[in-house]
């Protein structure tokens, strides 16, 4: 190989390397600075993505509280309606009229009283009631509320079927209600009578005792 061939030769070799080195440069100036911005939007997803999860994982878990709320309220809807915090008369009478409604039962007389007292109670027929009291003795701490039994004297006339399904409500109804005498007489040219009394219950309070 001549002196002049060598020289070629190396300047090519000088030139290759150069252009290597600016494209290595150019990759650095213009590569790298936009591979730093992929990664930082990357990782930024990935918070996001973790901060999403912890406030979805925040919401169901407000969704759960939220839920139990719900039902334990229900609960206590249940149980108030089977056992009020009243007598609430007029509701009773409600339902058990509109439970003859539904049967066919035609009601003649209904009567509720307290059992303890044999009193009647606002609502029914010639009812009165103690009056409340209006406070709590100074320093008395909280009792756990008194069951009161209330006394209901039904008087009705249906056919026997008819009568059977006033029962067969009675027994589904919310309010809890329960049979303790039941009396029937039959008659050829009307509807056989019906005498039912029955128990039912509500809470009283301490401070809605009586004085």
């Amino acid at each position: 190989m001549t002196v002049s061939q060598r020289r070629s030769s190396t300047i090519a070799g000088l030139l290759t390397f150069l252009l290597f080195l600016g494209v290595v440069l150019i990759a650095w100036l213009v590569l790298w600075p936009e591979y730093s911005r992929m990664q930082t939007a990357r990782d930024n997803q990935i918070l996001v993505a973790s901060d999403l999860e912890k406030i979805q994982q925040e919401l169901n878990n407000a969704k759960k509280v939220i839920s139990d709320y719900n039902n334990q309220k229900d609960k206590l809807e249940v149980l108030e309606r089977a056992l009020p915090p009243a007598p609430q008369v007029p509701q009773i009478l409600a339902d058990l009229e509109d439970l003859a409604s539904r049967s066919g039962v035609e009601l003649k007389e209904i009567r509720v009283t307290e059992k303890d007292r044999e009193s009647s109670i606002p609502g029914g027929s010639n009812a009165s009631m103690p009056p409340e009291s209006l406070s709590e003795s100074a320093g008395s701490l909280p009792k756990a509320p008194e069951l009161v039994e209330l006394k209901v004297d039904v008087s009705a006339s249906a056919t026997y079927d008819n009568f059977r399904t006033f029962l067969d409500l009675l027994e589904k109804n919310m309010r809890l209600f329960d049979v303790q005498v039941l009396t029937s007489e039959g008659a050829e040219e009307s509807l056989p009578s019906f005498s039912v009394v029955l128990s039912t219950f509500y809470q009283r309070s301490d401070s809605g005792k009586n004085d």
